[in-house]
C-alpha cells in the first residue's frame, strides 16, 4: 500500500522535472528556467487558477532551493 505521508511525498518529487530541466543541466541553466518558470505560473498573470498559480510557485520556490544550492 502506498503511503501518502507527506514527507515520503516531498521526498519523490522530481525537482528537475519541476525546474524543466534535465539532470545534467548547469546552475545557469537551472536558474533561467526556474525563473521563466515563476514569470509564468505567477499568480497576476493567472487569476483565473489563483490557487495553482500559488501551489506552483511554492513547489518551484523548493525544486529551485534543493538544486540552486552549492552542495
Amino acid at each position: 500500500m502506498y503511503d501518502t505521508n507527506r514527507s515520503q511525498f516531498r521526498q519523490e518529487l522530481d525537482y528537475y522535472n519541476i525546474v524543466g530541466v534535465s539532470e545534467t543541466a548547469s546552475r545557469d541553466e537551472i536558474r533561467r528556467s526556474y525563473r521563466r518558470m515563476v514569470l509564468e505560473a505567477h499568480p497576476d498573470k493567472n487569476p483565473q487558477r489563483r490557487e495553482w498559480a500559488e501551489h506552483r510557485i511554492r513547489l518551484l520556490i523548493e525544486a529551485y532551493g534543493i538544486l540552486g544550492s552549492d552542495e
